[in-house]
């Protein structure tokens, strides 16, 4: 049985609602996932200890917003094999996305190889048709869920030159995203390295199963495409330092590129936002009467065609 999940249809499916502080209590967590239940957010993001935590919350409301949590987080610097149990930890428990962070250091000794594969292997977990998701199967009673992988190149610690470098890396991995930042480190987002991020990920198809993707728009039963997959192109998510609605526009706008891929069906766009600051934001946009999506300044065509294709893998 497959859910056809709604067409993007409120602002909050922007937002990666997001709580990383170590002190992070139970009762945080729930107010956490009370919020974006409330929002809509697209997920919540919390460190894998919270997982357990989140899914029984969730499971217990029947509430099918999406797990998002960190891997190697915040400094990367950890072994790949480290890595790898992490996420399959974080995905047996009920995360549905993953963000990992890279090896900064090795990136900047210009190992790219081994950054390479460290990005590499936690996209291949995530990309796994074999593995077992509880939410999910609880949700929507599918055993093969595509996890959404975003790689975390903590761009303040980066040239342009090494945002490039990086991106590219993430894009032949196959990752379905690439964040700017932790939220831990300098500091967070900027134009100029969402702009950078953006240009490259146009450059990458991504080949989503159409099995474990559900249309927005389209009834699939009765879809005559024989192609078995929906080709999009990798994406950006911004985070760190995004705490009001004027910032969050900025980085949204800043990602539309008047760029057109031939070859795909979406342009590489911020289609999410990470922030802790998720509630102030939507409270500024409704303030200011920005009530939907058609409703922001930026190339609309571009960024709904993208979004429906992203937020139609099951959550």
């Amino acid at each position: 049985r497959k859910v056809k999940l709604p067409m993007i249809s409120s602002l909050g499916d922007y937002f990666d609602h997001t709580l990383l502080k170590s002190d992070a209590t139970i009762e945080q967590i729930h107010k956490l996932c009370d919020e974006a239940i409330t929002y809509n957010f697209a997920s919540v993001c919390v460190n894998s200890i919270h997982v357990s935590t989140t899914l029984n919350y969730f499971m217990e409301r029947n509430s099918d917003i999406r797990i998002c949590s960190v891997i190697g987080f915040p400094l990367g610097a950890m072994s790949t094999n480290a890595k790898i149990a992490e996420t399959k930890y974080c995905i047996e428990n009920g995360a549905n996305e993953i963000d990992m962070v890279i090896q900064v250091g090795l990136l900047k000794s210009q190992l790219y190889e081994e950054v390479f594969n460290d990005i590499l292997a936690v996209v291949d977990i995530c990309h796994n048709k074999h593995h077992h998701n509880k939410l999910i199967n609880h949700l929507h009673n599918f055993d093969h869920p595509y996890i959404i992988c975003k790689v975390i190149i903590e761009s303040c610690l980066l040239t342009e030159e090494e945002i490039e470098i990086v991106c590219h890396l993430a894009g032949k991995a196959g990752a379905d995203y690439v964040k700017t930042s932790t939220g831990f480190s300098t500091h967070g987002a900027t134009s100029d390295a969402v702009e950078i991020m953006s240009m490259v990920a146009n450059q990458y198809k991504l080949h989503i199963p159409k099995e474990q993707y559900i249309s927005s728009t389209n009834d699939n039963s009765n879809d005559n495409n024989k192609d078995d997959h929906i080709v999009t192109t990798m994406q950006v998510k911004a985070s760190g330092g995004i705490r009001d609605g004027n910032t969050a526009i900025q980085m949204i706008n800043s990602s539309v590129n008047n760029q057109t891929n031939e070859y795909t069906q979406t342009t590489s766009v911020v289609s999410r936002l990470g922030t802790s600051s998720s509630v102030k934001i939507m409270n500024d946009w409704l303030t200011n009467g920005i009530t939907n999506i058609n409703e922001l300044n930026m190339n609309l065509d571009k960024l709904k065609e993208t979004m429906n294709i992203h937020n139609g893998l099951l959550k």
